[in-house]
């Protein structure tokens, strides 16, 4: 049987991972186009952290390891955002 406090971290994890989606329609539907907010990467970030926690507490190697991609990705277009929005203030 699984342990109450790892359930507990999946649903958590798993609510930031589809709440990503919420910010990220907000943000598209206040634009009229499709757009990625940060507050996207960033929860993704968060989200694929406790996922990977999760797996890797449960005994898997495989999901935490997936899980680096994701983190990745994010970081990199938080990064991208950041570049723009400096050259955008100068």
């Amino acid at each position: 049987m699984v342990n109450f406090y790892l359930e507990i971290l999946g649903g958590i994890s798993l609510f930031f991972y589809f709440a990503r989606w919420f910010f990220q329609l907000k943000a598209s539907n206040k634009a009229g186009r499709s757009v990625t907010p940060v507050s996207y990467w960033l929860i993704t970030i968060l989200a694929s952290v406790l996922f990977a926690t999760y797996s890797f507490l449960l005994g898997s190697i495989v999901f935490p390891i997936s899980f680096i991609f994701t983190i990745c990705i994010a970081v990199y277009n938080i990064y991208l955002e950041l570049k723009r929005e400096k050259e955008r203030i100068k």
